[in-house]
Order: structure tokens, then sequence, then C-alpha cells
């Protein structure tokens, strides 16, 4: 099976809006990115008085991107692919480059950034490209080789353990 799966009609970006990226998942579900803001919130005291405090809210901008599961029993009944994939990683363009430079800094330390689960580039040729480089990246989540079920077990534990690398 080739690593790019191309649907039979192109997907419209998320955002139309100025400077977009593209971004590559892969994670099998996808995922939805929002932000958050602390903002300050006053808490009264019995007896009088209040102290202040910050809180999270939701800021209103959400974008899902598409992940690396494709619903087979759907393709086999409408004859297309949903989303692109290649190498592993469900293609999502449009999102606004704004957005995803703020969403990156707030999550520079969780592991789907480090270890590359997520990917971003300024257009889709070159997420494409980065896919198909970052094609052995494994998640964890991967589906269980049927020919080989012991294989997973050992794969998995090394992704536990963070011994496993993507070469």
């Amino acid at each position: 099976m080739s690593d790019v799966m191309e649907p039979a009609v192109a997907a419209p970006p998320v955002s139309t809006a100025g400077d977009t990226v593209t971004v590559g998942c892969k994670l099998p579900n996808g995922l939805v990115l929002h932000l958050d803001e602390m903002i300050p919130y006053r808490i009264p005291l019995p007896g009088g008085g209040s102290v202040t405090e910050e809180r999270s809210r939701r800021l209103p901008d959400t974008f899902t991107l598409n992940g690396s599961a494709i619903d087979l029993a759907g393709i086999a009944e409408t004859g297309t692919v949903p989303h692109l994939i290649v190498g592993g990683y469900g293609i999502t363009t449009g999102i606004p480059r704004d957005f995803w430079e703020r969403w990156l800094a707030a999550n520079r330390d969780s592991e789907i950034v480090k270890k590359e689960m997520i990917i971003a580039a300024g257009n889709e040729m070159s997420a494409r490209s980065m896919a198909v480089e970052r094609a052995k990246i494994r998640t964890g989540m991967e589906p269980i080789d049927q020919n080989d079920p012991g294989r997973f077990h050992s794969e998995a534990r090394r992704i536990q353990r963070g011994t496993m690398t993507a070469g």
C-alpha cells in the first residue's frame, strides 16, 4: 500500500483566512485544537472581603484535525477516501498560522508535539514531504498487524519506555 491515500475530492480548507498552515496528525481520531486564556476571578470570603484567582476560559476558535484512521466501510460504500492521509498523518489544510503558533507554544511540552505526532508546514506539499519523512514514527495507537500480532506488544512496550526511535 502506498504512503499516500488521496481523497477523490479535495476537502476545502478549514479556514480561508489570510496566512494558514497545513497540519498533519498521526493520532487515529484526529484532535480538536482550542486555546484558553487566563482571566481574573473574584472569590468572596466568609465574613467579607474577597481574593482574586485566575481561571481558564476557552476561546471561541476551535479547529478539528483529521486523523490517520479511516472508515473502511464508508470507503467501500462511497468509493472515496474522506481526507488525505500521507505517511500515516491525516492532513488538514487551512489552520490559521497565528492560531497554530499560539497552540504550539501552549503545548510545546506535550508528548504529541515532542514526538512529532503532529506536524505543520506552510503549504500542503511541504506537509506531505514532512509526513513521508516521518512515516516510521509510531504513536502506540497503530492497528495490530494480523500477520504478526506479537510484534505490536514489543513495540508498544518500547514506546511506553521511550526507547523506540523513528528510524
